[in-house]
């Protein structure tokens, strides 16, 4: 019997797998390429599905980028508080101790319209 190809969201939803860890494990799966669909289908074997539920069971999670003060971030990036301000509703930000921190993600400098290839 052939083995049944399924779409990653058919896949993660048959196996209650949440799409973004499927997304960033996708490699360990094993995938076909069909043709006329950009994203590889996921063959439903034993193997694919013991891989699922093991990412079901983990609770990493992905790195939090670097948070830096409103000073920290203006400096760094050698931008003014108001263009900071101008977008204050836009960009991702955290409060700590009463304190506001600015993540240091791409949304927030594009946001900006800080360069994301001059980022080190």
């Amino acid at each position: 019997m052939e083995n049944v190809k399924l779409k990653m969201l058919w896949f993660a939803d048959k196996y209650g797998l949440p799409l973004y860890k499927l997304h960033r494990h996708l490699k360990s799966f094993d995938t076909v390429e069909v043709q006329g669909y950009k994203k590889p289908w996921i063959i439903d074997n034993e193997r694919n599905q013991m891989i699922a539920q093991k990412l079901i069971l983990s609770k990493t999670t992905k790195p939090k980028l670097p948070r830096l003060t409103l000073e920290q971030f203006c400096k760094k990036y050698d931008i003014q508080p108001a263009q900071l301000k101008a977008r204050w509703t836009c960009i991702i930000k955290e409060e700590l101790n009463g304190e506001i921190l600015i993540a240091e993600t791409k949304n927030n400098l594009r946001h900006l319209g800080i360069l994301l290839k001059s980022v080190s």
